[in-house]
């Protein structure tokens, strides 16, 4: 079984070669000092809630504090191929280092760099404000070793304006109201508006999970159905009918609301030529903007198939109770948080969708240019 990277280069650093001028009991202890730290380095990159915020995707490595080798170095040969690409690269540039170190104060400063490399990480991740943004900023396609070599040289508040200017960027250009199911910025938009929302909260401890989020298949969602998703067997349309039907101002069509009604009281079979009208008549003008749009695991999204928002408000529930995560701006849209005046708990309106929309400008504002701020306005 072939070793990997960081086994290679563990040996490196316990070798007593490398420490000649060590008695017996000081190379134990330095050997014990070295193993007890890479233990402590590796069981924090265990932790799921760690490694999903520093890396895009679930990024396999046997062990993960091989991560952090790759990091350094990375940052010590940007462009340099002296080692190749393979799998050992990393391990060939630690021999390298060790063959030309001099004496021991070379290895332990190699190895002190590692632990600052970590700490800086561990840092981060502690902060709730940087965890949050250097998280979105990876989410999004920011690569760590980026983030890191920005950081060289700048204090911590000045750290932070370059995140701002970052997410700013990232979002440079992007009308609100322009911003639609299918849009390349719709999955960006709501993550960050869920992230900005639970920042903006500062007696609040919960952090938004980034390892799920990877880990899991997250879809964005439309809150109110569109008829063109909608797929409803004909043998279906009564209950159909039955749980998504609620009338309201947009339901005029006298004629209409009375075949509803007698095929939810009746039952009958024959309704083939009104099938796909009355599901438009049910659910309205299709609505792919933003204001119609929410973030949601695909596991609670898929459990929707075709229910109404009532429906799909209940699910929500009832799962969140069970222990699933969601995000805090869905279960805000769910629970009408964002309407000042609530008319009925069962429907998404015009003003429900213009508080929402309200929300998100205004959430997102710090971000957006002035000129963003009035267009959306």
């Amino acid at each position: 079984i072939p070793l990997t990277n960081a086994e290679l280069i563990k040996a490196l650093f316990l070798n007593s070669s490398n420490f000649p001028n060590a008695d017996a009991d000081k190379l134990r202890l330095k050997q014990l000092e070295i193993a007890t730290e890479w233990d402590r380095i590796e069981y924090a990159l265990q932790d799921d809630s760690f490694w999903y915020f520093i890396n895009k995707n679930k990024n396999n490595l046997p062990t993960r504090i091989e991560f952090i080798f790759n990091l350094m170095y990375a940052n010590d040969n940007p462009d340099s191929k002296q080692f190749g690409d393979d799998e050992y690269s990393t391990f060939l540039f630690f021999n390298e280092k060790f063959n030309n170190s001099e004496n021991e104060f070379d290895i332990t400063e190699n190895w002190q760099e590692i632990k600052r490399l970590f700490q800086t990480l561990e840092e981060w991740f502690e902060d709730r404000e940087l965890y949050h943004k250097i998280g979105y900023l990876i989410a999004i396609g920011f690569d760590i070793k980026e983030i890191l070599k920005e950081k060289v040289g700048l204090s911590k508040t000045k750290f932070k304006t370059w995140l701002n200017q970052a997410i700013k960027a990232s979002i440079k250009g992007i009308v609100l109201e322009e911003v639609e199911y299918n849009s390349k910025h719709i999955r960006k938009i709501l993550l960050l508006h869920n992230i900005q929302t639970m920042l903006n909260n500062q007696n609040e401890t919960n952090r938004f999970p980034f390892d799920r989020f990877k880990k899991e298949s997250w879809d964005v969602e439309h809150i109110h159905a569109i008829a063109t998703k909608v797929k409803v067997k004909e043998e279906d349309l009564p209950s159909w009918l039955t749980n998504n039907f609620i009338q309201s101002d947009q339901h005029k069509d006298i004629t209409k609301n009375g075949h509803i009604q007698s095929i939810k009281d009746e039952n009958p079979t024959d309704h083939t030529e009104l099938f796909d009208e009355l599901i438009q008549y049910v659910l309205g003008e299709e609505d792919n903007s933003l204001r119609n749009l929410c973030l949601l695991d695909s596991g609670t999204n898929r459990s929707y198939k075709n229910a109404s928002f009532k429906v799909k408000r209940s699910k929500l529930i009832e799962r969140e109770k069970k222990g699933t995560f969601i995000p805090i701006c869905t279960r805000n849209v769910f629970m009408k948080y964002y309407t000042n005046d609530v008319h009925d708990v069962e429907l998404w309106n015009n003003d429900d969708r213009d508080a929402y929309i309200t929300d998100i400008n205004k959430t997102l504002a710090h971000y957006l240019t002035k000129k963003e701020t009035i267009e959306n306005d």
